[in-house]
């Protein structure tokens, strides 16, 4: 009775192999003898093999998720108008300072210094080798402000429209027009140097930050946008041999420190810059990139926060220093209003709690922008000067012109290398190169295994159904 069972079940797949859609599969189920079969059989376990492996082969190199760089250059008619950050070491107002009755007692009459030698190692507290009758603070009180927290300082800093002296646009897409920038919001965040125990002052315009849903301001990329800076020598500062503008160029919801990325200006100069832009677009997870939407944080942050890798890093250590000391080490470059060490210039302990953190949330930014500036350096319109545009500031002033020049634009866009229907076409090709089958023929072999398994399936269930009804026979008997 097994036998003949089992007979009828390589007879019953016989038949549902030989009408198989699969090529291959209808040849060996039909070859005339069993070394026939064995061959074809080899044949079509080989190619299996060989389907497998390559697609196997192919699904590793996906599932890595690979990137391919598109680049593309362009000269757009309209662009975002970028930062402007600019600083000055004289960043105290010392007039200020010791005109208020809680520092007077602590500033001091410069005729009480030696003159000779006093004007040889600060010329700008003289004139004509004579020591000015002014009055200045104690260092000791430009100290207490370098390391002092910034709603202390930030009274006595050097107001910003008394460094910037003037702004001006010049657009010439149709005509040239000339407008003030209409400066509405600016920022004041202290950039750290070398000379932490000197207080610079900082401003940035065109910016975005703390306006999570302000638009930037959009101008044509012929414009040219002119500032000019005044040192303000004048503003007297013991720490100061020479005072000394700065200057950085970044997108409008991020500061660069100027120290750190930016330039340097030359007074009494034309410092121009030329601009070019660069853009980068990554992918998240899984791709290799790996990148992280810093925007949508910074949005949801008020308008704040690190817009990429770098700034990440540098939040990492400042709030490290923050939670360890209760300021920020000196060796620390991020822009920041926070409170700096007097006595640590770094610490171990900060520094391996700011690794711990940028390793766990520090990415590439999934978009970041940045630009170029190259600056070329120019004398003063002399004949300018003599009719008093900058009178007796000349020698203090320096002229910034931006110019964008069509802001060239390259961008960097990174897109998966295998799209999901690439995935499908790779390997259905694997198939008919292996196989020989389509589509059809792959949910026929589906269908034809749904039959196979069916039939034992089936034969169970008669039993069982079989072997039920006799027990019941077999209880009513007894019953009876």
């Amino acid at each position: 009775m097994g036998k003949r069972k089992k007979e009828d079940f390589i007879n019953y797949m016989g038949s549902v192999l030989q009408n198989s859609m699969l090529t291959g599969i209808p040849q060996i189920a039909s070859a005339a003898n069993a070394p026939k079969k064995i061959l074809r059989a080899l044949v079509f376990i080989f190619c299996l093999v060989g389907f497998i492996y390559q697609s196997m082969v192919f699904m590793n190199v996906y599932w890595e998720y690979r990137t391919v760089i598109d680049i593309q250059v362009e000269n757009p008619k309209r662009a975002e108008m970028p930062a402007i950050t600019m600083c000055t070491n004289n960043g105290i107002k010392t007039s200020k300072v010791c005109s208020d009755p809680k520092f007077s007692s602590m500033c001091n009459v410069m005729t009480a210094f030696e003159n000779d030698e006093f004007c040889s190692c600060m010329p700008n507290f003289c004139v004509n080798g004579v020591l000015q009758n002014i009055t200045i603070p104690y260092i000791q009180v430009i100290d207490n402000f370098s390391y002092a927290e910034h709603e202390e300082y930030q009274p006595y800093l050097m107001p910003m429209y008394e460094v910037m002296i003037l702004c001006y646009d010049d657009f010439r897409e149709f005509a040239e027009i000339e407008k003030d920038c209409e400066i509405k919001h600016y920022q004041n965040i202290r950039c750290p140097t070398d000379d932490h125990n000197v207080l610079h002052a900082c401003y940035t315009i065109h910016t975005l930050i703390d306006l999570p849903d302000g638009e930037a301001e959009e101008v044509s990329t012929q414009a040219t946008e002119t500032i000019v800076l005044d040192s303000i020598p004048s503003e007297y500062n013991l720490k100061l041999k020479e005072s000394e503008l700065q200057i950085s160029i970044h997108h409008s919801k991020n500061i660069l420190n100027p120290y750190v990325y930016g330039h340097s200006l030359k007074k009494g100069h034309t410092n121009m810059f030329r601009l070019t832009k660069s853009v980068k677009r990554l992918l998240p997870p899984p791709y290799e990139t790996n990148c992280k939407d810093y925007l949508t944080e910074w949005k949801n942050r008020g308008g704040r926060g690190p817009t990429n890798e770098k700034e990440c890093i540098e939040e990492c250590q400042r709030n490290s220093s923050m939670e360890v000391l209760g300021c920020v080490v000196q060796m620390l470059r991020g822009p920041t209003n926070e409170r700096l060490c007097r006595r640590y210039t770094s610490d171990e302990r900060v520094l391996e709690k700011a690794h711990e953190c940028s390793v766990k949330h520090c990415k590439p930014a999934c978009y970041e922008v940045t630009y170029e500036a190259t600056k070329d350096v120019s004398n003063f319109d002399t004949i300018g000067n003599c009719y008093d545009v900058f009178g007796d500031t000349f020698n203090s002033i320096a002229k910034i012109v931006v110019k964008l020049d069509g802001l060239p634009t390259t961008t960097y866009i990174y897109s998966p290398k295998y799209q999901n229907i690439e995935a499908f076409s790779y390997v259905g090709g694997y198939v008919g190169m292996w196989l020989g089958i389509s589509l059809v023929a792959v949910f026929d072999f589906l269908e034809t295994l749904v039959v196979m398994l069916r039939y034992p399936f089936r034969r169970i269930m008669l039993q069982r159904a079989r072997k039920r009804k006799v027990d019941q026979i077999r209880k009513f008997q007894r019953n009876t």
